[in-house]
């Protein structure tokens, strides 16, 4: 830029340059030119006819370093007049998203409990030589374990298990009686270069009660360090929950007043909060919870008290993100002034884009 910067500056203060004709407008084709097409930026979704797991994989991985995770399709993977497409909302787990192995039978003949690292969190017990998935796309979060794997090689569909050990490898249709009654989420994982197609055929087994909680994985390398449990906020979620309300006011304490319907005003940026809350917990409650919030104005709007007085998930993450938002909610002063109890009933549900199909129609 210095170049060009330099010899500007001498035109501008240099003497009149001779006169020259107006260069036509770069709008205007020539006669007999059409302008070029502007470059279209290429569909990373789009896999083609051939495409293979590591297909899936790298595509993946290049929309999750560019944060384009979501999409509106509502369905994993698809197919059109080109070809293959990766139509799940991702959420990968632990970044970088490794690549998928060539062979994983050999590591298959561990038929132990194994570990899937989930957006929601991690599920199963860490223990040495355990194997550990890494989910790739989104998932409703399990209201129980166990969650299951279906492990698709050159041998068939192994099925692995975060409670049990496991089974196969055998067909599709062996992995779905495999499953059991209280399967909490179901993640399908593959070598490298397994066709898309293979995988969709098994993806066609999946049931209906498990659309939205079925997602695809990969087996990390062995060894893989397991990333840190959350660190635990047992003290500020003795604070947050309050069964029986909250505590009587101090004595002398004036009573205010405040319009329902000026409460009900102030109430959009809590309701945004509360949603976050919702889909950032990687507890129980992330699956949709019923809960109450008590909370008690104070004199200047602010609240002089929240605690949690219902919680149908038990989930205390998601309790102290919620008195940790509705704290900095401002209300109008009540008048006349003093204070005013309120008690907020929510329901929380994850996202409908979440509740993804196995297969695109």
């Amino acid at each position: 830029m210095r170049p060009v910067l330099a010899a500007l500056l001498l035109v501008a203060c240099g003497s009149s340059p001779p006169p020259v004709d107006d260069p036509p407008p770069r709008d205007d084709p020539q006669p007999g030119h059409e302008p070029d097409p502007p470059a279209q930026s290429p569909d990373l979704r789009a896999l083609g006819a051939a495409a293979t797991f590591e297909d899936l994989l790298r595509a993946a991985r290049t929309l999750d370093d560019r944060r384009d995770q979501d999409s509106d399709d509502g369905c994993l993977i698809g197919r059109d007049a080109q070809g293959w497409r990766l139509a799940a909302d991702l959420a990968v787990a632990v970044r970088p998203l490794a690549n998928a192995p060539e062979d994983m039978d050999p590591r298959l003949s561990e038929a132990g409990p194994v570990v899937v690292l989930s957006r929601w969190g991690q599920y199963g017990e860490a223990r040495e030589g355990a194997l550990v998935f890494n989910a790739v796309t989104t998932t409703l979060p399990p209201r129980t374990e166990p969650a299951v794997v279906w492990v698709v090689t050159d041998a068939g569909v192994a099925v692995r298990s975060t409670r049990a050990e496991g089974t196969g490898p055998g067909d599709a249709a062996a992995a779905r009686a495999a499953l059991p009654e209280d399967v909490g989420a179901l993640f399908v994982a593959a070598e490298s270069t397994t066709a898309l197609s293979r995988v969709a055929e098994v993806l066609a087994h999946v049931p209906d009660a498990l659309h939205g909680r079925v997602g695809l994985a990969v087996l990390l390398a062995d060894g893989v360090r397991l990333p840190d449990p959350p660190e635990a906020t047992a003290g500020e979620d003795a604070a947050a929950l309050c069964p029986d309300g909250l505590p009587p006011p101090p004595d002398g304490s004036p009573q205010g007043s405040l319009r329902p319907d000026r409460i009900v005003a102030s109430l959009g940026p809590l309701r945004q909060g509360a949603e976050a809350c919702a889909g950032a917990t990687t507890g129980p409650g992330a699956a949709g919870a019923r809960v109450a919030l008590a909370m008690r104005i104070g004199p200047d709007g602010r609240l002089a008290d929240v605690c949690v007085s219902e919680d149908s998930a038990g989930d205390p993450q998601l309790r102290v993100c919620l008195v940790r938002t509705a704290r900095a909610v401002a209300f109008e002063a009540p008048d006349p002034p003093g204070f005013v109890d309120v008690q907020l009933p929510l329901v929380l549900a994850p996202r409908d884009s979440e509740r993804q199909r196995p297969l695109c129609e």
